[in-house]
């Protein structure tokens, strides 16, 4: 009697149906999770430059702004901070980098797969921060207000900004983004 050292054609078939079993049924949720950890990388970044921007109002004795940015330089996007942001010493409480004011953090992003992140009507543009971390409007009023990150798959985050500066976030349904796109 001889000694097999080696796989029969059918056991190799075998093994190689069982695997294309298996990643075709791992490989959706795969991505899912990929999705998700976009959502959750990118809802923590813009959770820290909040705090990066309240932290350095504190410290440094001066107002601090995050304002939705597309180009990295300067505020505004029409596609709320789903292009980036900055973060930057406001001291002429103007909303506009000008010269001699600190820039602390710029972050863009030219995923287009990544989440969009957009803000209610009294975040929608910037939140900022005086000397003391309270949230303020330019203009002086309390900035309170809620920034939603929506992902590829119906799932969000909520960024909730209270008038005393606070941050919190928390999940959401995202109700007009098509589940399992």
């Amino acid at each position: 009697m001889r000694n097999q050292d080696g796989l029969t054609l059918i056991e190799l078939v075998v093994s190689m149906v069982l695997v294309a079993v298996l990643a075709a049924w791992a490989i959706p949720s795969l991505s899912h999770l990929l999705q998700q950890q976009r959502l959750t990388v990118r809802t923590n970044e813009l959770v820290t430059a909040l705090h990066l921007a309240r932290t350095t109002a504190i410290q440094r004795g001066v107002d601090v702004m995050l304002c939705a940015s597309a180009d990295g330089m300067n505020c505004g996007s029409n596609a709320g901070y789903t292009p980036g942001w900055l973060v930057f010493e406001d001291r002429e409480r103007n909303g506009l980098v000008d010269a001699g004011e600190r820039v602390l953090s710029i972050r863009r992003f030219d995923d287009p797969s990544g989440p969009s992140i957009t803000g209610n009507r009294m975040v929608a543009d910037y939140v900022s921060f005086d000397r003391r971390g309270y949230s303020r409007t330019l203009a002086g009023a309390f900035q309170a207000g809620t920034l939603t990150l929506c992902g590829e798959v119906g799932e969000g985050r909520a960024i909730t900004l209270n008038r005393v500066g606070r941050v919190r976030a928390s999940r959401v349904h995202c109700p007009d983004m098509p589940s399992g796109a």
